[in-house]
């Protein structure tokens, strides 16, 4: 029988804005939100933050990440309700790499938004990579 494990697309950046979410400068005590991640019949998705901090001043708090989910119409947002999120801390003059997973049951589509509260601009950068399951042969 054919093996029908995950299958992973290769990683790509996830959009901000219909660009590529690549190191971009996040001002302390802003927020950034993604375009839409569709993950409709995919069986597993997983992502991957990047955020840098290039030694301008001390980390004085902690960037939230937020996924977004949807009615197929309108979107959660950060400040509302109660969406899924989790807190990271950056590192003064170092790079902080936080891997995270959605379950497509749960998202068919998500947006992610990360807020930042550490005290100083980072540069930040997200991933993804989902799965389906090849049919047998």
């Amino acid at each position: 029988m054919a093996n029908t494990g995950h299958k992973w697309s290769d990683p790509a950046f996830v959009q901000l804005s219909a660009d590529d979410w690549d190191a971009d400068a996040l001002a302390d005590s802003a927020e950034a939100v993604s375009d839409e991640v569709s993950l409709d019949q995919k069986t597993s998705a997983k992502f991957g933050l990047t955020l840098t901090e290039d030694n301008t001043g001390a980390i004085s708090g902690t960037v939230t990440v937020y996924i977004l989910g949807t009615d197929g119409t309108t979107y959660e947002e950060s400040g509302q309700g109660s969406p899924k999120s989790f807190e990271v801390t950056p590192v003064q003059n170092a790079t902080v790499f936080k891997p995270f997973r959605v379950d497509p049951g749960d998202y068919p589509a998500c947006k992610i938004a990360v807020a930042n509260n550490s005290g100083q601009e980072l540069a930040v950068s997200l991933k993804y990579q989902t799965a389906d399951m090849p049919v047998a042969s």
